[in-house]
């Protein structure tokens, strides 16, 4: 949905361009959540300060339109040009992003002031200009609660330098003197200090149309809105918190379970190594009583082979004897000798 502002304090000097510049003014870049909008940028233009001289803003607006259509985008990449009389010019949708700053557009406006600020200086009107801007999104945009000071306003090359946000590219813009010692032009900007800056300057005794009071109203409906909002951003993180602590404790129950039967486990392997154990040392002990009375056996059948084997030899000398013609008697003695003799 199309979002419609207006700056009485600007009068003629704001200008809604958004139906008729080049290209698509309403749908490019990311759409827009206005609770997370966080900065307001500045940029420079690095085009020609014409409208200073000619009062046609309109022209330069056309001029930067055309070279970011030429890079292939839908449309102009910025929110607002601020034009080099001083007029502020809308020309993208606040429902969209556009494209300023490398990855970040969901998240910061940008305001484009025209010129080379790396080989000039704003006109005075500019600074003016980008003062009330700025000040008219922190004190009178409620509808996006964090650009609430002047902390929020940053120049294109804070978001890689300064705040090094994700996606955001190295750059001049919006030129040197944006945070210089002494007299920087974000300064300038916050102070409504355009004195010494070149013409044209604003009128010296300006008479802008006074505030509309706010609409409490809209105000509170639009607080209520965001309430509800987060609310509900709430209760969907609560239960994502529920979710998780619940499969968490599913976890933690099945790792419990696992250790328990891998200590069953190493337990029954444990007894059975034990049973193992005693049942080999049962069994060597048997071997070895078993082989002992085998060698016993063996030694005993050894010592009767040996007394058979000279039993042999003495009943072959006996034989021998009585073939020899050795008398009886004589036999007798020596057989008898032998068995004393053993």
């Amino acid at each position: 949905m199309a979002v419609n502002i207006r700056i009485p304090s600007l009068g003629n000097k704001f200008q809604d361009y958004r139906n008729d510049i080049p290209g698509d003014s309403y749908n490019f870049g990311p759409t827009i959540i206005a609770g997370k909008v966080r900065y307001f940028a500045l940029h420079h233009s690095v085009t020609a300060q014409t409208a200073k001289g000619d009062g046609d803003w309109k022209s330069e607006c056309n001029s930067i339109a055309r070279s970011h259509i030429a890079q292939g985008w839908a449309g102009i990449g910025y929110r607002f040009v601020i034009c080099s009389d001083g007029t502020v010019v809308y020309v993208g949708d606040l429902s969209h992003g556009g494209a300023a700053v490398t990855g970040n557009n969901d998240i910061i406006f940008s305001a484009c002031l025209v010129g080379d600020f790396t080989k000039e200086l704003p006109t005075a009107m500019q600074v003016h200009s980008a003062h009330v801007l700025t000040d008219w999104f922190i004190n009178h945009m409620p509808q996006y609660p964090q650009i609430d000071s002047w902390n929020d306003l940053i120049g294109h090359k804070d978001a890689a330098e300064l705040l090094r946000l994700p996606g955001a590219t190295p750059t001049a813009c919006p030129g040197s003197n944006w945070r210089a010692l002494g007299d920087s032009l974000r300064d300038r900007v916050i102070a409504d200090r355009w004195q010494g800056y070149p013409w044209p300057e604003p009128p010296s005794s300006p008479s802008p149309l006074p505030s509309p009071p706010m609409d409490c109203e809209k105000q509170i409906a639009g607080l209520n809105a965001r309430i509800t909002e987060l609310t509900n951003q709430l209760t969907i993180a609560t239960a994502e918190v529920v979710n998780h602590e619940e499969q968490v404790g599913r976890l933690k129950a099945q790792v419990t379970e696992e250790v328990a039967l891998r200590e069953s486990l190493l337990e029954q392997a444990n007894e059975a190594t034990k049973k193992l154990e005693e049942t080999a040392r049962i069994y060597e002990g048997s071997l070895t009583t078993k082989q002992k009375a085998i060698d016993e056996q063996g030694r005993q059948l050894g010592e009767k082979g040996q007394e058979i084997a000279l039993l042999q030899i003495e009943n072959q000398k006996l034989k021998t004897g009585v073939l020899s013609g050795l008398s009886f008697a004589d036999l007798f003695a020596a057989l008898a000798k032998k068995i004393v003799n053993k």
